[in-house]
């Protein structure tokens, strides 16, 4: 299939149009097919050629005379249909392997992806999506913003709902997603496969630490369900919050060297790495003294060579059905939410409990 075939039925039209005028299949100053001749050969609504007619009259290639159709205005080179990529920083691995594969596979399929950097500021994202609009932009694909700030998101998805901008929010572990377009990789799953990994090692004393910023509580439900299938808890002392790219205060879970879990699950990778850098400050190792998993795959900010435990999320099967979702043109798929399974890598950051924690518990 080419990219065109790909893209919205309106772009299509008004693609092919640009083409007929750039061949001077149609001349400047002629009328090009009708409304009604359009809608028979792309077997359409009257609507959605109107839309592809709109568009080029906003461009300056068609020129609309009323009672008497629409006329070639000037030739016009190639134009590419663009995709706007928002996401609050690029320091998260799993962020910024799906922009990095988002923007290859976009490109396969005749779009450029149009990327902001918001930094969690509700204004620039505001003005991107404004920019977005002016662009004619076929779509938007939003990471949600951490924290939910005084209802910023919601407000946000109903901008581009009122703008008619087709949008796709991926992996939204906090706010309401009923009315989005929502691709995700289930986390719930992810938990599970980190927990029968870690009691599988014989961890019966197993910790949390999320950021504070914009704690996953769905996740930590889904870690005490996980633990009390196989008869475990999870202590209140070994729940730790802090700043998701600040080190760790370790000492917290393991105070005045007293006894603290032996395993440690982070939903983050860049968390993960900085807990094992901060375990020698207690005189503890990774995997020595604490395993530790992320969910959320490899850093690409640790230490060379250091292979860490890790859910791996589908990045690929995210990015295509995102892509297949705003591309899809005119076609009612009602809301479309895909919760996508990931695999699980046991790598190096993780070992078998010590003999020594084994008879402590």
């Amino acid at each position: 299939m080419t990219p065109l075939a790909r893209a919205p039925k309106h772009a299509q039209i008004a693609e092919n149009i640009r083409r007929l005028i750039r061949q001077e299949k149609v001349s400047v100053g002629h009328a090009i097919p009708t409304e009604h001749a359009l809608c028979k050969m792309f077997d359409c609504s009257r609507g959605t050629v109107r839309r592809a007619l709109d568009t080029l009259v906003q461009e300056g290639i068609v020129r609309r005379k009323h009672g008497s159709g629409h006329y070639a205005a000037k030739r016009t080179g190639s134009r590419q249909m663009l995709l706007g990529l928002i996401v609050p920083n690029i320091l998260n691995a799993e962020v910024l392997r799906i922009a990095q594969l988002l923007t290859l596979e976009a490109g396969r399929m005749g779009y450029g992806i149009v990327l902001s950097m918001t930094n969690a500021q509700p204004a620039v994202e505001r003005q991107f999506i404004r920019e977005l609009q002016r662009l004619k932009a076929a779509g938007v694909i939003k990471f949600p913003t951490v924290p939910e700030t005084a209802g910023f998101e919601s407000d946000i998805r109903s901008r581009l709902r009122a703008l008619a901008l087709p949008y796709v929010i991926i992996n939204d572990f906090w706010t309401d997603t009923t009315h989005d377009h929502h691709m995700a990789f289930d986390e719930g799953a992810a938990l599970e496969m980190a927990v029968e990994h870690l009691a599988g090692l014989g961890h019966t004393r197993i910790g949390w630490l999320d950021g504070s910023d914009g704690p996953r509580r769905a996740a930590l439900r889904s870690l005490r369900e996980a633990l009390t299938k196989r008869k475990l808890t999870l202590s209140d002392k070994h729940i730790l919050f802090c700043p998701p790219y600040d080190a760790p205060p370790v000492e917290k879970l393991w105070p005045d060297k007293q006894r603290g879990p032996t395993a440690v699950i982070t939903p983050y990778d860049g968390m993960a790495v900085r807990l094992i850098e901060a375990l020698p400050r207690i005189g503890r190792k990774a995997p020595q003294d604490v395993s530790v998993v992320n969910l959320n795959g490899q850093s690409f900010y640790s230490t060379p060579g250091l292979d860490l435990t890790t859910a791996v999320p589908p990045v690929d099967r995210i990015v295509e059905k995102t892509l297949e979702v705003l591309t899809k043109g005119d076609r009612d798929l009602g809301v479309c939410h895909c919760i996508f399974r990931p695999s699980f890598h046991a790598g190096s950051s993780s070992g078998p409990v010590r003999r020594q924690d084994l008879r402590q518990t």
